[in-house]
């Protein structure tokens, strides 16, 4: 597959297949996205992935402080919806309007959502409690190297924050070194074709909007 392929095929997976991925598959997925540049060559990420009965028992944890309603506390704490610039929060709205009507129910999503979207392995991406904010960046690139690349393979994804909201269960489950901050998690799987929470397209903006062009 061409990379203009990957980039235009990958589509957010918001509910996955009983299937799960092999080993080796998911091995050969982060070492692809280390292609991807960093800063002086930092490389400052660190990836666990997460199969199994290790990741059942994180599903039942996440699924339990769901339903009693637990606060959400991840280590990279979102920024809040009214700091975000008026293009961000009007290009937001119209996300959760898009998704209200092709669902009829926000509710639909949340429990997905509740059930980490069925993914049969999470990765789960770090970096170190010091990182420079161009780390992120780097991090970012990585994300996306994979996401690239298990789009090549066949495997469907999806980047999401709801894989971090609570890392105590996760760090309960996962050797995750203290010095180390949890970022975000990537749910790799095959995609549920029926599923309607998969219907879900986002729009992007036009050229006209983000792109300024000089010579």
């Amino acid at each position: 597959m061409e990379a203009h392929q990957a980039l235009e095929r990958r589509r957010s997976t918001r509910w996955f297949l009983d299937r799960p991925v092999d080993p080796d598959d998911l091995k050969t997925i982060v070492v692809q996205g280390l292609h991807a540049p960093s800063w002086v060559n930092s490389q400052p990420y660190h990836a666990h992935i997460v199969t199994g009965e290790t990741l059942q028992r994180i599903k039942d944890d996440y699924l339990e402080a769901s339903r009693n309603g637990k606060e959400s506390k991840p280590e990279l704490p979102p920024t809040p919806l009214e700091d975000w610039s008026p293009l961000a929060q009007q290009n937001m709205t119209h996300w959760r309007e898009g998704v209200e009507h092709t669902l009829g129910d926000i509710k639909v999503m949340e429990e997905a959502a509740s059930h980490l979207y069925n993914a049969p392995a999470i990765v789960y991406l770090t970096l170190p409690k010091n990182f420079s904010p161009w780390s992120l960046y780097d991090l970012g690139g990585f994300g996306m190297g994979m996401i690239i690349a298990a789009t090549d393979q066949g495997i469907a994804s999806l980047p999401a924050y709801r894989f971090v909201i609570y890392p105590d269960i996760i760090r309960q489950h996962v050797e995750i070194p203290e010095d180390e901050v949890l970022v975000l998690g990537i749910g790799l799987g095959y995609r549920d074709s029926y599923a309607s929470v998969n219907r879900i397209i986002a729009a992007r903006e036009p050229l006209t909007e983000l792109l300024d062009y000089k010579e």
